[in-house]
């Protein structure tokens, strides 16, 4: 039996839709978006710790999108590196609260209205 585990939050991330955090925009305005793509690598390591990977594709519908929050399965987890489709480092913050375990990425731009982004190591 693990008692240890580790999630590693390496670039290019996103998931399930049900991940993605409902957004507001700037006064309120509702911002609608599609997840495009959601893959998920996962390595077990020696020691019982696991390494995540995502790969995340999403297009603004309407609004503008300035970044989104990751769910994390627990809150044990160490956040790697996040980097966009052209190699841009991205901010990854850890925004946890109770037990809603989630990392907070900010994109390198704001998308709007039918532009698309891809994350991904």
């Amino acid at each position: 039996m693990v008692s240890k585990r580790s999630l590693t939050f390496v670039t290019g991330m996103l998931l399930l839709p049900m991940f993605l955090a409902p957004f507001q925009g700037a006064h309120g305005q509702t911002i609608s978006y599609q997840v495009d793509k959601e893959y998920i690598k996962m390595w077990i390591n020696q020691d019982g710790t696991i390494d995540l990977q995502y790969n995340i594709g999403i297009t603004c519908l309407s609004g503008s999108i300035g970044g989104f929050y990751v769910g994390m399965p627990n809150g044990d987890f160490k956040i790697g590196s996040a980097v966009d489709e052209g190699g841009t480092a991205l901010s990854a913050a850890d925004a946890s609260s109770g037990d809603n375990y989630r990392i907070d990425v900010t994109l390198a731009r704001r998308i709007g209205d039918g532009e698309s982004t891809s994350l991904r190591s």
